[in-house]
């Protein structure tokens, strides 16, 4: 499915004339498969990419909304993000265009945040939660490694919603991937179903091109994981920063379609799903990401 709409009104510096509708469908009725917002520093980019995760999944992560007030007094702030069903990848009863809308400081109801999800067209009304098969993940400008373990891939409400955590959290750093890898590999030893597939999954991913200069993800064992260049295994704890963080984000990618799909495989000849992924301060590898992703089609097992 497609983000094709965002509509801002009275959230922060956009009001009034500034108040902003974005339209992201091409003049040919299509979207793209990456949408990239540029503008000066304190534009209000980041704004727009936490306004469509807010938009989807209501106030969430901003339990006080009175910081993201930018209307004038006796008006209200609103944001309204339009989705729409891709056809071609998503199975079952189409749900139309599909308007989720977060309201807040309006004047009949000043106190208490509304949430709503519109059905324009079709027969179903889509959710975001658990069991909706919907990929939809978000990544602040500070994507950093913690040691908290990563549990399960359980289908729960905090699960899902763990995707979207950092765009609004400066503090909240990527869950750890290698440490996600690790239990994979002990789970797969233990014999328990789906952990090789899901490993499997990810090395293939990890070494499909992903990082540069010709290092390519070769295994994970109980110390961590591998890259090999030239005929050379070197541990990935010991490369730079720039390729654990990269690791650390397709890692969670991986991990968020997981949970969102409850399993997945590899289809190298079949496009895949399409999914929702906000990335704040974009930077060069992600493009390689995207490629790379993008060739190796990821469906729900």
């Amino acid at each position: 499915m497609y983000v094709s709409k965002i509509a801002i009104q009275g959230v922060r510096g956009f009001c009034g004339p500034r108040e902003a509708s974005l339209d992201f469908v091409r003049r040919d009725g299509s979207h793209k498969g990456w949408t990239v917002l540029a503008g000066r520093n304190g534009s209000g980019k980041t704004t727009v990419l936490q306004a469509i995760a807010l938009g989807i999944v209501g106030n969430y992560f901003v339990r006080d909304l009175s910081g993201w007030a930018g209307a004038p007094e006796g008006e209200s702030s609103r944001i309204c993000a339009t989705v729409v069903q891709d056809q071609n990848f998503c199975g079952g009863p189409n749900f139309g265009p599909q308007d989720f809308e977060l309201r807040w400081n309006d004047p009949e109801n000043p106190y208490n945040p509304a949430h709503r999800t519109t059905k324009s067209t079709g027969p179903r009304t889509l959710r975001f939660g658990p069991g909706e098969k919907w990929f939809f993940a978000g990544y602040g400008p500070f994507r950093r490694f913690s040691p908290v373990a990563m549990g399960h891939g359980q289908q729960t409400r905090s699960a899902v919603y763990a995707g979207l955590r950092t765009p609004f959290d400066d503090d909240a750093s990527l869950v750890e991937g290698v440490s996600w890898l690790i239990e994979q590999h002990l789970y797969t030893l233990e014999g328990r179903p789906g952990a090789a597939e899901l490993l499997q999954v990810a090395l293939t991913l990890l070494g499909d091109g992903m990082l540069p200069d010709g290092y390519k993800v070769t295994r994970v064992d109980s110390r961590g994981l591998w890259l090999e260049k030239d005929g050379v295994e070197i541990p990935l704890r010991q490369m730079s920063e720039g390729y654990r963080t990269v690791t650390a984000l397709v890692v969670d990618m991986i991990r968020q379609m997981h949970v969102a799909y409850g399993g997945l495989r590899i289809t190298p000849s079949v496009p895949g799903r399409r999914w929702n992924i906000l990335v704040s301060s974009l930077w060069t590898r992600s493009r390689t990401i995207s490629t790379s992703l993008g060739r190796r089609g990821s469906g729900s097992g």
